[in-house]
């Protein structure tokens, strides 16, 4: 599952011969047209992300999650703290955003750890998924001893609809 979830960022497409075996292309690999790769490496800024979400809109899309790791997700969280409704009778401190609302829609906020670092998606989750060509199954391998071995095996690939929906911001400080 790891190997799948990590093809999603690192895939790069690889046609499928007699003597090579065919890999499927990420959501990098595909989305070509609403990328920012900021220079310099400076701060991730609240006017990036709307800037990005705004043209996944223009492209067609319909917004609707943004894909980060831990310090991308600390960053949208400083970005829209001071926005929190909270109730007089709240007793707890300290803030999670797991969804922000922008003039494009409400997205919700994913945390990934295989996210690259200093990178974070959007995306128009009902323009994407996962296709099951043969589904996760066991399958024992051939008896070398005095015990028994298998393998989970499985062929799935990913397909994303209107690249223009979606979006990728990279080159921001992990640090800023």
């Amino acid at each position: 599952m790891r190997r799948l979830n990590r093809t999603f960022y690192y895939g790069k497409r690889v046609l499928r011969t007699t003597s090579v075996p065919g890999v499927m292309g990420g959501f990098d690999y595909f989305v070509t047209t609403n990328v920012t790769t900021l220079t310099g490496t400076p701060a991730l800024t609240q006017k990036h992300l709307e800037d990005e979400i705004q043209n996944c809109w223009e492209g067609g899309g319909m917004p609707d999650t943004i894909v980060v790791n831990g310090w991308g997700k600390r960053k949208i969280t400083s970005f829209y703290k001071d926005a929190v409704r909270t109730d007089r009778s709240e007793k707890m401190g300290g803030t999670v955003i797991s969804s922000v609302t922008t003039e494009f829609g409400e997205l919700d906020i994913v945390l990934d750890r295989w996210s690259p670092t200093n990178s974070l998606r959007i995306m128009d989750t009902k323009k994407l998924g996962w296709l099951t060509i043969d589904p996760f199954h066991f399958e024992e391998l051939a008896k070398t001893g005095d015990y028994t071995r298998g393998q989970v095996v499985g062929d799935y690939t990913f397909a994303l609809c209107n690249e223009k929906a979606h979006a990728i911001i990279s080159g921001f400080s992990t640090s800023k």
